[in-house]
């Protein structure tokens, strides 16, 4: 357990770099939304808050995946989710 705190603790700085370097992203991308940068169908995904980000919370907005909505493929299950051979 102390060892993964150790290592979590040297990391921590990294990832906070990571997820303010996303956020600044989004922020940036949420501007451009429908003004010729970025079509205003697009889904911009939403910010991620640094409260809670290590809690493992399976509601977290950091396991959000826009891309697998049910509604944007046809009932088959793209290879790299579905076979494991891949």
């Amino acid at each position: 357990m102390e060892h993964t705190m150790k290592a979590l603790k040297r990391c921590y700085c990294s990832i906070k770099s990571l997820v303010a370097d996303y956020n600044k992203q989004q922020l940036n991308m949420m501007k451009l939304h429908g003004q010729g940068g970025i079509s205003k169908n697009a889904i911009i995904p939403p910010p991620i808050d640094m409260k809670g980000l290590f809690g493992l919370d399976v509601n977290n907005d950091i396991w959000q995946d826009i891309g697998l909505a049910n509604d944007e493929f046809d009932e088959t299950v793209p290879p790299w989710l579905g076979d494991e051979d891949v």
